[in-house]
């Protein structure tokens, strides 16, 4: 097995959460003497670049003025969990105006489509796909809060970055974003 000759081999592993760290301890039984956490960080300065910038129209593009924007950046698989935030989405509408924008690509997609409509939501959900770093930086900026509703997440760089643009968050109690 490849990964465990690395990790054997290896003088130092460095891991981007402690969470990481003792997946990485456990499963290739590496000494903990081996170990490093040294965690991602995020260049805040792009989002500064946005400070006084007139973003309504960019944020028209996705809601109305009169929604709340909530936002997911991030790949569009099984275990980001997306499909728990389409099943929440009734009960938030039920108290609030709300648009749910999804930026992302994955193999759960169409199937989250189909889900959002199934459950009567599907108007409030935008799927924007593939969009550029500079589009996502200002939906940081202009959304309400984001939500990353992960089943496992090693460390959750999104999220980090949703916190550099002084974006309130909300994360599951999982892998690296407990």
């Amino acid at each position: 097995d490849v990964e465990w000759w690395l990790t054997y081999e290896a003088w130092r592993v460095i891991c981007a959460s402690e969470f990481m760290a003792q997946e990485v301890k456990a499963f290739f039984n590496v000494p903990a003497d081996k170990v490093d956490v040294v965690p991602n960080g995020v260049d805040g300065e792009r989002f500064c670049r946005l400070e006084g910038e007139d973003l309504t129209a960019f944020r028209g593009q996705f809601a109305t003025p009169q929604e709340k924007m909530i936002l997911y950046v991030g790949r569009i698989v099984q275990e980001k969990g997306l499909h728990l935030l389409v099943q929440a989405a009734p009960q938030v509408l039920a108290q609030h105006k709300a648009k749910f924008v999804v930026v992302g690509t994955g193999d759960l997609l169409e199937g989250l489509r189909q889900q959002a409509q199934d459950l009567g939501v599907g108007g409030n959900f935008h799927f924007t796909g593939f969009i550029p770093d500079e589009d996502r930086d200002r939906l940081y900026k202009v959304a309400d809060c984001a939500v990353f509703p992960s089943l496992y997440e090693p460390f959750g760089i999104v999220a980090l970055e949703a916190m550099a643009a002084r974006l309130p968050v909300v994360v599951s109690e999982v892998g690296g974003l407990k």
